[in-house]
């Protein structure tokens, strides 16, 4: 797709692209493009093909993008890499509440982050290296934020030398650009090495140095990257982890890390590493088995999860819990109905028809498991039962969501 066809679907072609988004889910997209192809022919083929593109991105990804995908103007890529809405308006409350007022976002994409800070009441400067991306960005964003077309390495400290305060927000881009891509021309490795991120990790972390920063990044993001006395969140949309940020001073806090899920609802719950924890004690498998959430686990803030909890440890190495009833999003309650030596596993599943198995503790998958269990159950089980299996335990307990 060109950045003339963007430039055209967010004009001139917006009711084709209305069409389009009408008609996809029902006829599929060869009809859709055919009916038309023969409805409007003064539009070229390629820019109904572009209005097809745009409004199947936006149906795709309806879901994470929310009631605004309707009116977006992004590719099926751009919509991978944007962030949840959600997560966009909380990093702005926070961004806010830090004191800022002004933001540049130096790798704006489709200009979805650039539309929060908007909404939030913040001076915002977008600029995008891709052309497609740009065009997409200054279709989304209104006149009053200032879309630049270029590369931010250039273009951010010259804007700083002028706009003393203003904050600054990355997402580098982290995957391979020599690399193979996948067939919606997005790349299909990871790039490891944080100096070929765009921009590299090193430039990041020299504008931190200059001006407020917060940046994006792979939860998965090396403890070793992140410089001392910087804060490093990991945030969840329910149940999963959609990414991490490093806030850098002044705007990070006394936590060096922190857990935040956020619910569909927009309820937000976070935990942090800002007074210390107690080493969890260890006890035997009580009434409930506590499943900390993931990323409470990324944040290592198992400790202080149990000491939330009035929870305690299976062993010294699991993460799992065990302790009181909670109502916190920061962790999932299971119901024990049997702790069985694995060893004698087998026989005690062979009441329940189905079976899943919970490892994430151990270096084992659930699929290795089932194997090794060889689950056969007796002609008149029935029911479904959740194993979990505890690092360093030569026992299982057999539960039921609570």
């Amino acid at each position: 797709m060109e950045p003339a066809d963007i430039d055209w679907v967010a004009g001139p072609g917006r009711a084709i692209r209305r069409a389009a988004q009408t008609d996809l889910p029902v006829l599929g997209p060869l009809a859709t493009v055919t009916r038309l192809r023969a409805a409007y022919p003064d539009a070229a083929p390629a820019q109904i093909s572009a209005a097809c593109a745009v409004a199947e991105a936006c149906i795709s990804h309806a879901d994470k993008l929310g009631a605004p995908a309707q009116t977006l103007v992004l590719t099926d890529t751009l919509a991978q890499q944007a962030t949840n809405p959600l997560v966009s308006a909380y990093r702005t409350q926070r961004l806010i509440a830090a004191g800022v007022k002004a933001m540049i976002d130096a790798t704006s994409g489709a200009g979805l982050d650039s539309l929060a800070f908007h909404a939030g009441g913040l001076d915002v400067t977008a600029i995008e290296m891709d052309a497609v991306a740009f065009a997409c960005a200054r279709a989304n964003l209104p006149e009053s934020v200032e879309v630049l077309h270029g590369d931010a390495c250039a273009i951010v400290p010259e804007l700083l030398s002028t706009r003393a305060g203003t904050a600054l927000f990355v997402d580098p881009a982290r995957r391979d650009s020599t690399g193979p891509r996948r067939s919606d021309g997005s790349r299909a490795y990871a790039e490891r090495d944080p100096e070929r991120w765009s921009p590299p990790w090193s430039w990041v972390c020299d504008m931190a140095g200059l001006t407020p920063t917060v940046a994006k990044v792979a939860p998965g993001i090396p403890l070793s990257l992140v410089p001392v006395g910087a804060t490093v969140e990991w945030i969840s949309i329910g149940s999963e982890v959609v990414e991490a940020c490093v806030w850098f001073a002044p705007i990070n806090d006394s936590a060096s890390r922190r857990a935040t899920v956020i619910s569909r609802a927009g309820v937000i719950e976070s935990i942090d590493n800002s007074l210390d924890a107690t080493p969890a004690g260890i006890s035997s498998i009580g009434e409930l088995l506590l499943e900390p959430h993931e990323a409470v686990k990324r944040a290592g803030l198992v400790d202080h999860l149990a000491a939330q909890c009035g929870a305690t440890r299976i062993t010294p190495a699991s993460t799992w819990l065990t302790g009181p009833p909670s109502e916190s999003s920061l962790v999932r309650a299971w119901r024990v109905q049997k702790v069985v030596p694995v060893s004698e596993l087998r026989d005690a599943l062979r009441a329940f028809e189905r079976v899943s198995y919970k490892t994430s503790d151990i270096d084992r998958s659930a699929e290795s498991i089932a194997r090794a269990i060889g689950h056969r159950a007796k002609s008149d089980a029935h029911g479904e039962a959740w194993v979990v299996m505890m690092r360093d335990a030569t026992f299982a307990a057999i539960v039921q969501p609570a």
